[in-house]
């Protein structure tokens, strides 16, 4: 099996347009680990190619591998709405965000424009990029009943890609997300 590269723009057009029945012959019931995406011999790695024609509405709900800054603006011009993690030390991260020491349970970010770059403290730093949110801490109880507070970012990303754990799944949940 191959490294696995983001679909290109055609082929987010050709899952987005097949009929259930159609999707679940190729790639198999949601669920099923038995079928991947191998990326083809065209596949670009430039983020301007995947979204050249996205202009569609759609939700994105992306983990750190994808996410940027950049793309995150791209996306933005492009009429396409971005929710993920980020990873730390991408380009473009605002450095006191990043930087920033925190306790368990503390949040910080920072939004320029539409984008806003968020990190909170669980176990272990969690940071979240968006351009469809602004922060807002909302309370949560865990298995034990204990009341804590976390961000509303990182709530819509855990609830939208809980059942997306496949890429058959993940392509699924891109074709069901337009606005």
């Amino acid at each position: 099996m191959g490294s696995k590269k983001p679909l290109t723009e055609k082929e987010l057009e050709y899952h987005a347009n097949l009929s259930d029945s159609e999707f679940d012959e190729i790639f198999g019931e949601a669920g099923d680990d038995s079928s991947y995406y191998e990326p083809s011999e065209n596949s670009s790695d430039s983020d301007d190619e995947v979204v050249s024609d996205l202009n569609k509405g759609y939700t994105v709900y992306m983990d750190n591998f994808y996410n940027s800054v950049t793309l995150t603006k791209l996306l933005n011009t492009r009429k396409t709405y971005v929710c993920g993690t980020l990873r730390s030390n991408r380009k473009g991260n605002p450095r006191d965000v990043v930087n920033c020491k925190l306790k368990k349970g503390e949040c910080i970010w920072r939004q320029n424009g539409p984008v806003t770059v968020c990190k909170w403290k669980d176990k272990r730093d969690v940071h979240t990029i968006s351009n469809m949110h602004s922060v807002e801490m909302v309370e949560v109880s865990n298995r034990n009943g204990k009341v804590s507070m976390k961000p509303n970012i990182i709530i819509e990303f855990e609830i939208t890609t809980k059942e997306c754990l496949t890429l058959t799944d993940q392509i699924k949940c891109c074709r069901t997300t337009h606005l």
